[in-house]
Formats: C-alpha cells, structure tokens, sequence
C-alpha cells in the first residue's frame, strides 16, 4: 500500500471514531518511514483527542517514586483503560509491574509503550534495565542497543551494556562498552573499577592499576575498588599494599563481605592464622549470619592452631554449594585433611 493510500484510511478510520484502527495505520507508515511528518502529526493529534489531566500522570509517577506499587498498579491500570494511547502512563505501569515481580505484566506494559512511542530511548533502556534485573542479560543488551540507537550519547547506556556482557563472561564487548561510556563521561567510578576488573581478568595488570587509581581519585571511599585493587596487589604478590587495600575497603564498607576474606586469602598465604581469627572475629561483629567463605576460614584458622576438633565440627557446618567458586578447591582439601586427622 502506498504511503498517501494509507494517510486516507487512517484519516477515514479516525472520522469514523475508529481511533484503534487509526492509530495502527499510522504506526505501520511510522515504523517503515519513522520521519514521515503526516503520519507523526496523525498520531499527535490522536493522543490529543483524549488528553489525560497532567496531574493524574504526575500522581501515577508520585505513587510509583514513593514506592506505593499497589496503589500505583491499580491507579495506572485505571489510567489506561482511560487513556489506551498514552506511552507514559504504560511505562510507569511497566515500571511498576517490574518493581512488585509481575515480569509479565511489566513487559507487556513496555511492550505498550514503545508501540506507542518507539523512538523513545528512555523506555527502551526501562525495559532493558527490568532484563537486567530478572538476569536475561542477552535481552537486556538487545534493549539497550535500541535505546542507543535513539540517545547514541547517553553514557548510562553504554555502561548498563558493559555490565550485561560483564556477567555474560564475554570480556572484550563489556570493555569495549565501558571504554565508550568513559569516552562520554569520565567521571563514572563504577565504569573505572569495572574496565579495572576486566583489565586485570586479561593479565593487563598496568592498566588494572590505572583504572582502578582512576575510579578512586573520583570516589575515595569506595570499599569495591580498594578491594579490587588488593587482589590486584595480592596477584602480585605486593602483600603490604594488598592489606592496606583490603583494611581500607572495611574501614570503608564494615559490611562489604569480599574484602573479609580476600583478607583472610592473604594472611593465610602469610601464614598468620591468628590474625586470620582476628578479622573472623571482626566480621562477626558486622553480619548476622557470617558468609560460608568466612566460616571456612574460620575453621581453616583453628585447624591450623592444631585444635581438630573444632576445626572438624565447624567445617561440618559448611556444605561445598555455599562457597564460591574460587575456593571450593581449598575448602575441599582442608574437609579431607581435618577428616584425615
């Protein structure tokens, strides 16, 4: 159908009250032809048959910020069965949906939404961050690719794209990601600590160091970073500035779990068991339920001390699921030799 064929049937649909039907036309010529003035004047003029109050838009937004999600669900829900063809109110519905673990009904409203205003970047990037959040990281990636295509400049973007192929293992992309978002703005410490990380994963130590020097110049008391900067040192086998690094990052963070046994990792290396107790006791102080990771140092510490007895009973305790990765090896050998003695 030609583009002037489809403006009359959409103006012919739209005398005749079929404002669904109308809209659906417009949106065809819209997705072929994106800057056809016709077709966006059509869809303007529909959404203003029936213009919503701006401050029933702003109260759906305000109960959503407040967190109020049932409130904000029903009002929305209400909103829209008002006003079908208004993007904002499906994206704040979406945003909702997400907020209160309702993933079908959140991507249907975003699926709304971009119908209705498919060049919006910041609806595309809604969708992608509620991938994010349930772990679909490949369409998450896709979402925010969209996004750019529609704000190529918006820094967010690029990183929130870097952090899916981070956890997706796929090194390169995710640096290639973070170097555009610092290309944008260099002012991101998370995105330096991240490259750091990734820098360090691929052996380029030097440029570990720099971004991670970088990240904390922008934010000196970012636990993460020191942290990440210890083992970095720890790799290194720079033991005095690892420990600084690791103390920093609790002095920084009492509560940020990593720093606690990558430090117990080195002063066992140290052979230092009873500092090693020492910053067990430590942690102690700051976590209701100490990490599995501590617990096995813990144990590791006593059974050092000689005493196999409690070694064997609180090594007990701890089952091979709930250590990580890097230290299920080490958590193995230690059961077998307290087993052994």
């Amino acid at each position: 159908m030609k583009i002037d064929q489809a403006l009359r049937q959409a103006k012919k649909a739209k005398a005749n009250g079929q404002l669904t039907d109308a809209r659906e036309i417009y949106q065809q010529i819209l997705s072929k032809f994106p800057k056809n003035a016709k077709a966006r004047v059509g869809l303007a003029e529909l959404d203003g048959a029936n213009p919503p109050n701006p401050a029933a838009i702003q109260q759906l937004i305000g109960l959503f910020q407040a967190r109020k999600l049932k409130e904000a669900a029903q009002f929305g829900t209400t909103l829209v069965q008002q006003h079908p063809n208004i993007a904002v109110i499906h994206n704040v519905l979406g945003a909702t949906f997400a907020a209160m673990g309702q993933g079908a009904q959140a991507e249907q409203a975003y699926g709304r939404a971009i119908k209705l205003d498919p060049q919006n970047a910041e609806i595309h990037a809604n969708l992608a961050r509620y991938y994010q959040g349930v772990q679909a990281h490949d369409q998450a990636i896709q979402s925010f690719q969209t996004a750019l295509k529609h704000a190529p400049n918006n820094p967010t973007l690029h990183y929130n794209i870097g952090l899916s192929y981070q956890i997706l293992g796929q090194i390169e992309p995710a640096i290639r990601s973070y170097q555009e978002t610092l290309a944008l703005n260099a002012n991101l410490p998370e995105a330096w600590n991240n490259l750091g990380v990734l820098q360090q994963m691929q052996g380029d130590f030097e440029g570990a160091l720099e971004s991670y020097h970088k990240s904390l110049k922008l934010r000196n008391k970012y636990a993460e970073a020191h942290n990440n900067l210890g083992t970095l040192y720890n790799l290194q086998d720079m033991h005095a500035p690892a420990k600084e690094s690791f103390e920093t990052a609790i002095q920084h963070n009492a509560k940020y779990a990593p720093a606690y046994t990558n430090l117990c990792e080195l002063l066992e290396k140290l052979n230092q068991p009873q500092d090693m107790l020492g910053i067990v006791a430590s942690a102690k102080e700051q976590f209701e339920t100490l990490p599995a990771d501590l617990r096995y140092f813990e144990a590791l510490g006593i059974y050092r001390q000689k005493d196999f007895e409690q070694g064997h009973h609180l090594i007990a305790d701890i089952t091979v699921d709930q250590i990580s990765e890097q230290r299920k090896t080490s958590f193995l050998h230690l059961s077998a030799q307290i087993a052994h003695n």
